[in-house]
């Protein structure tokens, strides 16, 4: 059993090395980009914290916790790139400790759980829609990849104060507030799994008034968040012509493909060795050390949320939304996967199929294509096609146009369309010339 649980993580680990590996070198060759330049333009032009954020919380959104992390990046590293590489690294982290947050809430402190911790990572960053906007822009992190560490962060307090039988400490029930008030700041979709667990705990927790306390903090979070004018505004200006029936196909749809494939892929991922003990293994200890109501709410939980999400992005845009708002619920269910298979397992004890040998060796092929073909394929062809690198050098070229420009007025014509577009007018660019501070940005056309 050690030598298996050793190869299991020695193979985890490995994974994580080649992936953190990929995303530190790429890491070194980003740079700010969009929305970075939008958002920092209040930060350069002076205002301080509370300007900026009930700025852009009165115009534009209520995640006033995400908002606050772009202004602390700005006013303490600014927008540099010769530090923009920490932007990844805490990403990297944020994921690899909110799955290690997750996975220990759920299965306890054990081995198991730390490995399964791991391959979560690995599975995670390996098919994770728009990792651009995950790893590599600073906007998209402290918007959404940030919440992957809060959210589970929160819960976890909130649990070791609900579960405690002795009376928990004033500390401890404030930092788990602070985090719940904090939580309720991020982006709406996070909110989900927030309510959802302290609505279940005020049912059916014995420590209601510790509950309560929390859920104290959460409401004012969540309330400023959701409150916000800036929501109704931009909800305005984004010319939203959709009916409810629109919304509740949309919400079907993609929220069946958004629980669909995710079960697909961790079905033929969970084929392989090292992953298929780790889930046997899981799923041992979530029948021994949870309740079976509990597994089937956490199990419908999980499936329902996709919908949930779908259904907020088609509420207030209309549409599916971006890739970085669809791997909230992938994130949900790949920690949940031992979960799922044992409220299965509870729901159908009979239920068992078998595949055969050559068919097994084929669902490992592809299980092994699954893991490689996708984001590390990608990050492998910028590292070898000198893409990356390309990048990095078209972009500092722009930058030294635009800083040897700065605060002079004038029209900036960039060498290359890498940081901006042709048309002057685009939103980029007007972002670019008022961050710079000069009258025009645009990238040179093909006939100059």
């Amino acid at each position: 059993m050690h030598t298996k649980i050793r190869s299991d993580i020695a193979i985890s680990l490995l994974l994580l090395f080649v992936l953190v590996a990929l995303s530190l070198y790429l890491a070194f060759h980003t740079h700010p980009y969009g929305d970075d330049y939008c958002h920092a333009i209040r930060w350069k032009n002076g205002a301080g914290w509370y300007e900026y954020v009930h700025s852009f919380w009165s115009t534009w959104s209520g995640s006033w916790a995400a908002i606050t992390m772009n202004y602390f990046y700005f006013d303490v590293i600014g927008l540099s790139a010769n530090w923009y590489w920490i932007v990844t690294v805490a990403a990297l982290c944020a994921i690899c400790i909110g799955f290690t947050l997750a996975s220990r809430l759920l299965y306890g402190r054990s081995i198991s759980a730390f490995v399964w911790a791991i391959l979560c990572t690995v599975i995670f960053i390996a098919l994770a829609s728009a990792i651009d906007a995950l790893l590599f822009w600073m906007v998209g992190v402290a918007g959404y990849t940030s919440g992957y560490f809060f959210v589970p962060l929160a819960l976890g307090l909130a649990v070791t104060v609900i579960s405690s039988e002795e009376r928990p400490s004033w500390w401890l029930m404030l930092v788990a507030g602070i985090c719940l008030l904090w939580s309720g700041g991020l982006v709406v979709l996070f909110l989900v799994p927030v309510v959802g667990f302290l609505l279940g705990s005020l049912l059916f927790s014995q420590q209601k008034l510790r509950v309560f306390f929390l859920s104290l903090f959460a409401l004012a979070g969540i309330l400023i968040n959701i409150l916000a004018p800036g929501n109704a505004q931009r909800r305005e200006t984004s010319d939203l012509d959709i009916d409810f029936i629109e919304i509740v196909t949309g919400t079907l749809f993609y929220g069946f493909r958004g629980l669909i494939l995710p079960i697909l892929a961790l079905a033929i991922l969970s084929s392989l060795p090292f992953i298929a003990a780790s889930v046997k293994q899981l799923v041992i200890q979530v029948q021994k050390r949870l309740d079976k109501k509990l597994i089937l709410v956490i199990a419908s939980f999980t499936v329902l949320y996709p919908f949930a999400i779908e259904f907020a992005l088609f509420w207030s845009l209309g549409a599916p939304g971006p890739g970085r708002a669809h791997n909230i619920s992938p994130f949900t269910l790949i920690v949940s996967w031992p979960v799922i298979l044992a409220a299965i397992k509870l729901k159908y004890p009979a239920l068992s199929f078998t595949i055969p040998a050559y068919g097994k060796t084929l669902v490992q092929i592809v299980a092994i294509a699954l893991l490689f073909a996708v984001n590390p394929l990608k990050m492998t062809r910028n590292i070898l096609s000198g893409e990356s690198y390309r990048y990095h050098q078209a972009v500092v070229s722009a930058e030294y146009e635009l800083t040897r420009s700065e605060n002079k007025g004038g029209d900036v014509v960039l060498p290359t369309n890498d940081l901006a577009t042709t048309d002057e007018n685009h939103w980029l660019n007007k972002c670019l010339a008022s961050y710079f501070s000069v009258n025009t940005v645009r990238a040179v056309t093909q006939e100059q």
